[in-house]
């Protein structure tokens, strides 16, 4: 009798963006992957922008992907919008997650995501509007949409970008403050190969 190799399951990473149609986080990440090699990055936008609906979606979505939370990991990216009661909910909704779903990890960039790109060009300490932010980032990236692929006019400047992000979690604010950073310190995502 022929013995047949076993297959280990590859774990499932699951990014969680924000809204109905997120092609910014999508468009980023696609140039990343996992770092450990026994995992497999799934990624979707959750279809909402509320954090507890943002929750309740990924789980529902991460289904279909046969995720186990004993083995699997979740990401959620969620925007702060520079809303103080917003971000009370994230950090109250953080800290539910804690003791009842220690698999799901929320990333909090306040006020948006595009912060995480701003911090390759400038360190910012000072509350950011997303007005003042997209208008800063327009001089670095030239006509700046939400659907531009800015990967590669980024990249050789992540090390600056973690550097500016670490500085501004160091300040403890609500804002400026964007978590990506986490992600690549913590060596669960890296650039492809």
């Amino acid at each position: 009798m022929m013995n047949r190799p076993i297959h280990k399951r590859k774990c499932v990473l699951v990014f969680g963006y924000e809204g109905k149609n997120n092609k910014t986080e999508k468009q980023y990440f696609s140039h990343l992957s996992p770092s450990d090699s026994e995992f497999i990055l799934k990624s979707f936008s959750t279809g909402v922008t509320d954090p507890r609906k943002m929750i309740a979606s990924t789980k529902r979505k991460r289904a279909r992907f046969d995720y186990r939370a004993d083995e699997d990991k979740t990401y959620i990216f969620i925007d702060g919008d520079d809303d103080h009661d917003k971000m009370k909910l994230i950090e109250s909704l953080r800290a539910k997650l804690k003791k009842h779903d220690k698999d799901i990890t929320l990333i909090i960039s306040n006020p948006c995501f595009e912060l995480w790109f701003l911090n390759h060009f400038e360190r910012f300490g000072h509350p950011l509007t997303k007005k003042h932010l997209f208008s800063t980032l327009n001089g670095f990236i030239p006509h700046y949409e939400k659907t531009m692929d800015v990967f590669q006019l980024t990249r050789k400047n992540m090390k600056k970008a973690i550097a500016n992000s670490a500085f501004q979690l160091s300040l403890a604010n609500d804002n400026p403050k964007t978590e990506v950073a986490l992600l690549l310190t913590n060596k669960v995502i890296k650039e492809k190969q």
